[in-house]
């Protein structure tokens, strides 16, 4: 079925689990995900980006892909949200609610602190409006291929936290702990700050958080920031990389469905981790 994602996280953190929310620009990953998540009994975020052209036309491929995408996710048995992932605009975001998305993710995070809040409060008040909820970020997620400088560069400050959920409206909030986005060197595994998390979360009490750039952190890591706060975890880069594994080790069934089964293998496996496994209603 479909919901809003303020539903999903609200009762994860109340419950003090985490949700996965894979990228998913096709068919085969929207498929393969909600297999996984049925098969698990486990709610679902679909981390979408439906936009119109490089012109700003309404693109028709974009909007049949999308109504097919809602379609689907209202037949599943399991509760299932639809976010539009780092929209990069006002326009963006008001494109993805036409689309059909129930959650809008507002990432303002490299911009000063009164101009972020600024931008992302007009979004919550259209998006609310509409019954959309709204993530944003706070302190910025770097890339993993510039590590060494991305990491400090910017992290959350639990104050800042606080002020910003309170002037903003959001319904969950991304927070830079120690991750980053893409692809690690090999060998490499990032350094979370679970005293920073700990502190957030004192701070925000019960309200949902958000980890961007899950991909490559341990297995360990993110099972345990899952039981201190972290209550979506956006995966990508891992489970491309699966795919592709699966295709590399070769079988039955062709390329493009070993790919989708090891993406779907990783998922499962990621969704006991962050142990929203038998959490759906």
């Amino acid at each position: 079925m479909l919901v809003s994602m303020k539903e999903i996280l609200d009762r994860a953190s109340t419950e003090n689990y985490g949700v996965a929310a894979p990228n998913v620009s096709n068919s085969l990953d929207v498929n393969a995900a909600i297999e996984a998540a049925e098969e698990l009994k486990a709610p679902l975020i679909l981390d979408v980006m439906w936009n119109d052209d490089m012109f700003g036309r309404p693109n028709k491929g974009v909007r049949d892909f999308a109504n097919w995408v809602r379609t689907v996710c209202e037949k599943a048995s399991v509760p299932i949200a639809i976010n539009e992932d780092h929209g990069p605009s006002f326009n963006a975001a008001v494109q993805n609610i036409k689309n059909g998305v129930t959650s809008v993710m507002v990432d303002r995070s490299s911009l000063p602190f009164e101009e972020n809040v600024a931008q992302v409060s007009e979004i919550v008040k259209v998006a609310h409006a509409a019954g959309i909820s709204v993530e944003a970020e706070l302190g910025h997620v770097g890339q993993a291929d510039n590590y060494e400088h991305d990491r400090d560069a910017a992290l959350t400050a639990p104050e800042d936290a606080v002020r910003y959920i309170q002037a903003t409206g959001v319904d969950c909030l991304a927070v830079a702990i120690g991750t980053a986005h893409g692809a690690y060197p090999e060998g490499f595994v990032p350094t979370i700050d679970f005293d920073r998390l700990a502190a957030i979360k004192a701070a925000v009490g019960n309200f949902p958080l958000v980890l961007h750039g899950s991909s490559g952190t341990s297995n360990e890591d993110l099972y345990k920031v899952c039981r201190m706060g972290i209550n979506k975890i956006n995966i990508n880069t891992d489970l491309q990389a699966a795919g592709a594994a699966a295709v590399k080790a070769g079988g039955r069934g062709g390329v493009w469905r070993l790919a989708q089964q090891g993406w779907k293998n990783k998922l499962l496996e990621m969704i006991k981790i962050y142990g929203s496994d038998g959490k759906a209603w």
